[in-house]
């Protein structure tokens, strides 16, 4: 057996080695989070806003190569009902932090942003509480020690017990004490706590008229009293704890224009899948998005699963059009030729790609037929056929693809790439 100091030493090279070869946040972090966020996230301008404000000016005050700090990290809480945005935002915003090219082909959670970790589920049954928290502390720890820009999320935080409250009021109070660095880090406090707060918002004010003050008043005084009815914590405990948190962001819930919105981009990620697996672009009339959303659920104006309504409803009435369209044999690119720009080097709809970047490799040529999705005559279902595209129409899905693959644009461009996104993969078609 090896003496203890040469594990100690041993394991002291393997953190210095991790934080040597991690290359933390990238310097365009701020701009790819201001671009990427607002042209992904549907509905949620107000927080995705703050968001990416927030970041932005932690990151300026503490810029990269200067002596680490004893400061704190950003803390951010969010809250929304399930399905809205939230759990989206925070992986969005681990792809522009670790990559210089943001796409949804990285691998995030995983190798393409390896300082971004997420911790679920620490409602611990009393007979688990002690080692479980032992270990939630050792694991935390080890992480910041290795990513000292790390991105951590909290799920559903509302439901930590004391014993874990204490642990990270401690620990963002007092990282010295845990001898651990992280004044550039980001922590994220994610709670489904808060929903029908946020739905009397938008009853009494409108989504447009919420002001970021009203939000966060709102919901710092939800999570304040939440806790306090717990018999384990003081006032002030509660008090410092709350007065830790920097900016407090409302996912409101989503409404049929959003419902309309994601299911246009639901058809063009799977258009996407379908040119990759069979060489057909994805088309649709006017009337198919419409149909679509009629049949998520709503409980008011409000959709019951969010965006997971959208996709079920996709997979229903779409999904088995697309399993059965006949395989189209793609046309010989050409140099220069518009179909040969149909498809950039990240074309695809996530999975295994490691960079997200429109370059590296020929260019696959685009699809010479679409499938059109239309009502059928009793409006009950949807009807699918090929038919040939035309010049135009390939001209058009090329730009969508290298859109949908490449990084995210930065200034002037954030509203080109709103706009082409929901279209990227697939289209709409003019009415007749």
């Amino acid at each position: 057996m090896l003496p203890a100091a040469v594990g100690v030493a041993a394991l002291g090279s393997l953190l210095a080695w991790l934080v040597a070869t991690h290359p933390g946040f990238v310097p365009t972090a701020c701009a790819g989070a201001e671009a990427y966020l607002p042209a992904e996230v549907v509905g949620q301008d107000l927080a995705v806003r703050q968001l990416a404000d927030a970041v932005c000016t932690h990151l300026a005050a503490r810029p990269a190569g200067r002596a680490p700090g004893a400061g704190r990290p950003l803390v951010i809480s969010a809250h929304g009902p399930p399905g809205v945005g939230k759990t989206l935002s925070h992986q969005l915003l681990a792809r522009a932090l670790y990559n210089a090219a943001p796409s949804e082909r990285l691998q995030c959670p995983g190798k393409d942003c390896r300082g971004y970790k997420v911790f679920y589920g620490m409602d611990y049954l009393v007979s688990e509480r002690a080692p479980r928290l032992s270990a939630l502390r050792d694991a935390l720890l080890a992480h910041l020690r290795a990513f000292p820009e790390a991105l951590l999320v909290v799920e559903e935080y509302d439901k930590l017990d004391c014993d874990a409250r204490g642990l990270w009021r401690q620990l963002l109070q007092h990282p010295e004490r845990a001898n651990v660095t992280w004044d550039r880090a980001v922590v994220v406090l994610e709670s489904n706590l808060g929903m029908s707060e946020l739905e009397q918002l938008l009853t009494t004010t409108g989504r447009n008229n919420v002001t970021a003050e009203q939000a966060e008043r709102s919901l710092r005084e939800l999570v304040f009293s939440h806790w306090q009815r717990s018999p384990c914590e003081s006032y002030d405990d509660t008090l410092k704890f709350t007065s830790l948190v920097d900016f407090w962001l409302p996912f409101f819930p989503l409404e049929r224009p959003h419902v309309e919105e994601l299911t246009g981009r639901e058809l063009a990620r799977r258009g996407r899948d379908l040119a990759a697996a069979k060489g057909l672009a994805l088309a649709w009339d006017a009337g198919v998005v419409a149909f679509l959303a009629d049949k998520v659920e709503f409980v008011g104006p409000y959709p019951m699963e969010g965006a997971k309504g959208v996709e079920s409803a996709v997979t229903r009435h779409v999904a088995r059009l697309l399993r059965h369209a006949p395989p189209q044999p793609r046309p010989p690119a050409k140099q220069g030729d518009a179909r040969q720009r149909g498809r950039g080097g990240g074309g695809g709809s996530g999975g295994g790609g490691s960079s997200g970047g429109s370059g590296g490799g020929a260019a696959a040529p685009a699809p010479a037929a679409a499938l059109v999705l239309a009502v059928g005559p009793d409006g009950r279902e949807l009807t699918a056929a090929v038919r040939a595209m035309g010049e135009r129409e390939v001209e058009e899905w090329g730009r969508g693809q290298q859109h949908a693959g490449g990084h995210a644009p930065h200034g002037q461009q954030q509203q080109q790439h709103q706009q082409q996104r929901a279209s990227a993969g697939g289209h709409a078609l003019a009415p007749s």
